[in-house]
């Protein structure tokens, strides 16, 4: 009967998702050790999943209000991961003169940041639709996506400094696998079961 409405080629498609998030949660469970004895993993896992999160909200609020998205994704991305690369910027010259002690505090800001754009976003997304004549959406959401990828790019030098200076490689290795495993996991909640389920305002 469903053969009617949904295409076979669905649920096999369903079935590979599954097992593949089935094998990705194995071999993070494997591995939690080294992702837990690595100082800023926890942060870096929480701010990866925060900014999968508000990135993948933000585009579909772009399409909501502007209509489409795909010709202007190029821009909008580029724009997050310009952000990235500016905050990354901005850390490392922060920490050439600094103490490594500062960097736990700093992550602490950028958490705290990371809280308050959901807030924003949240009251923004809220109140948006009231407006009575457009903005220009496009300007206004690279702005926003590349303001979160600033603080997440600020993150990543702060907790490189916290990591063990006789195992630099390994360190490294853990902060961007904890990093990529939150984003992973904030993209696919998002996209797949909180936006459809909650809407755009109570998944941020």
């Amino acid at each position: 009967g469903l053969s009617k409405f949904v295409s076979p080629l669905y649920f096999l498609g369903l079935v590979a998702l599954l097992a593949l998030i089935g094998a990705a949660i194995l071999l993070a469970w494997r591995r939690r050790r080294a992702l837990i004895d690595t100082p800023g993993c926890s942060v870096l896992w929480l701010l990866g999943y925060a900014g999968l999160v508000y990135e993948t909200v933000l585009l579909l609020a772009f399409q909501a209000l502007n209509g489409h998205v795909y010709g202007q994704l190029g821009t909008l991305f580029a724009a997050f991961m310009l952000g990235l690369a500016l905050g990354s910027w901005i850390s490392r010259c922060c920490l050439r003169r600094r103490a490594s002690s500062l960097s736990l505090r700093w992550l602490r800001w950028v958490l705290l940041a990371a809280a308050v754009e959901g807030v924003g976003l949240a009251w923004w997304l809220s109140t948006v639709h009231r407006l009575t004549s457009p903005l220009p959406w496009l300007m206004v959401f690279t702005g926003l996506l590349l303001l979160t990828g600033v603080w997440l790019g600020f993150a990543f030098p702060l907790a490189t400094r916290l990591t063990s200076p006789t195992e630099p490689a390994s360190s490294a290795g853990a902060l961007y696998a904890a990093d990529l495993w939150g984003a992973a996991l904030g993209a696919v909640l998002t996209g797949a079961l909180l936006v459809p389920l909650l809407g755009l305002v109570p998944t941020v």
